[in-house]
């Protein structure tokens, strides 16, 4: 974590964490606030002690102290083991051993980041995939087209939550006998599931009765050469992991954001040599304190984290190449209070900014981590009541809402429904969707 006197680094590093404040402001009573302070600072009250936080997330340094990347949370309380964000930043990570499966389409080597887990602790499960030679399997973005893409699906279960998947970069196939230029995996690709056992109170209690944790699904694929597409597979996957009982550590971070360590000889050699007067009153709860100048420094790599949300598909013979059927509906109704919003897949976004060019599209993001190429206006999602001069004047006018993953964006449309607009779409998935699919982002 970051801090500093004033929250001068945290400023500079456009993640200072402004729910905590707003906690403490006018709105404190409001429940969409009190909302957002227990997912984004702490599930005890509002404090002035949390006000200058930064939003949860790590920054991964070089040996120079040059940030090369940064993964943000969506919830305070969870955290990236290392093992899974060296996994992300395809950097090994992983000393799990695998099981290996063959077909005679692909070969597949499947792992979790790490064998042993606790509440609160996100992790991957890997597959890494070897199409057979002269075999393609079929890319997000495929599906533009009325193919199958390549799915893991994960079998739920009671307190674990399931992200979406993280998809590599693809390849243009270009079909001939159609004309036609697909997105595919011809060569090794790895796919990374993202998995959190959730770490509130009934969760812990549940998993205090296990010593370890078993997911079960699919990968479905369909698998095409230069002539044939062959019958979809669906082939069944296991994974098991052992379970740790919850530390004090985490007990703290599940009471408090900002203090996720107390100060050990560990973090005494790991921490900078600062002066007293420089360290924040929380001081004792961080690593170190990275400097402002740094900020200029950072290069932030897009991740592909998410999942595109897919049309529903249906089962064709072979010699249908894979085709599906066409979506009939744009958008997925979701009734709040004061109306309905809809939530839209990538696909139908692109379909809503290429038949009007009306849909104002917006960012509501924080901290922000990019746009989308085209994005109209950036305002924060606990904001966005405060912005409706920068929104279409016309009530009935499309609003597009994005953030990185769902939760910030579905917040805002919330609260756009809330005051009387009509036509409003949060993108399911995010920016992270969007990049997952291969489209254009603009990175900060």
């Amino acid at each position: 974590m970051l801090a500093d006197v004033g929250s001068a680094t945290i400023k500079e590093f456009g993640i200072l964490n402004t729910v905590a404040e707003e906690a403490l402001g006018p709105d404190a009573e409001d429940p969409d606030v009190l909302a957002d302070f227990e997912l984004l600072v702490s599930v005890t009250s509002p404090s002035e002690r949390f006000v200058g936080i930064a939003y949860p997330g790590t920054f991964m340094l070089d040996p120079d102290g040059v940030v090369q990347s940064r993964f943000f949370e969506d919830f305070y309380r969870e955290r990236n083991t290392a093992s899974n964000v060296m996994l992300k930043l395809d950097a090994g990570g992983s000393s799990v051993e695998g099981t290996q499966i063959s077909t005679n389409h692909l070969e597949i080597l499947t792992y979790p980041s790490y064998a042993v887990i606790a509440p609160g602790e996100r992790f991957s499960l890997a597959l890494e995939i070897v199409p057979q030679p002269t075999m393609h399997l079929y890319a997000p973005g495929a599906e533009l087209q009325n193919y199958r893409v390549i799915t893991l699906r994960i079998d739920p279960q009671p307190f674990v939550r399931i992200l979406p998947m993280e998809y590599p970069e693809s390849e243009i196939y270009y079909f001939e006998p159609l004309d036609e230029r697909v997105p595919v995996y011809q060569r090794p690709f790895t796919l990374l599931q993202e998995v959190v056992p959730e770490v509130d109170s009934d969760a812990q209690a549940a998993f205090g009765e296990k010593d370890e944790l078993t997911l079960t699904g699919s990968l479905d694929y369909q698998a095409c050469d230069d002539q044939v597409c062959y019958n979809p597979v669906s082939l069944p996957l296991s994974w098991t992991v052992a379970l740790r009982p919850i530390t004090s550590r985490q007990r703290r971070e599940a009471n408090r954001c900002f203090c996720p360590f107390r100060e050990d000889d560990h973090l005494r050699r790991c921490r900078r040599d600062q002066p007293a007067a420089a360290r924040s009153p929380f001081a004792d709860y961080v690593g170190f304190i990275v400097p402002p100048d740094w900020c200029h420094k950072m290069n932030v790599r897009p991740l592909l984290l998410r999942l595109l949300p897919l049309f529903a598909l249906m089962f064709l013979p072979a010699s249908g190449f894979g085709q599906v059927s066409d979506a009939t509906a744009v958008g997925e109704p979701v009734a709040v209070s004061g109306g309905t919003y809809w939530s839209i897949s990538v696909a139908e976004l692109q379909a809503m900014r290429a038949s009007d060019g009306d849909t104002r599209l917006v960012n509501v993001h924080v901290p922000f981590q990019g746009d989308i190429a085209g994005t109209d206006i950036s305002i924060p999602f606990n904001e966005i009541a405060d912005h409706l001069n920068q929104l279409p004047t016309d009530k009935d006018a499309p609003v597009a809402l994005y953030c990185r993953s769902g939760p910030m964006s579905v917040r805002a449309a919330t609260t756009l429904v809330g005051l009387g607009y009509t036509k409003v779409y949060s993108l399911a998935g995010g920016f992270n969707a969007w990049a997952a699919a291969g489209l254009p982002m603009v990175n900060p």
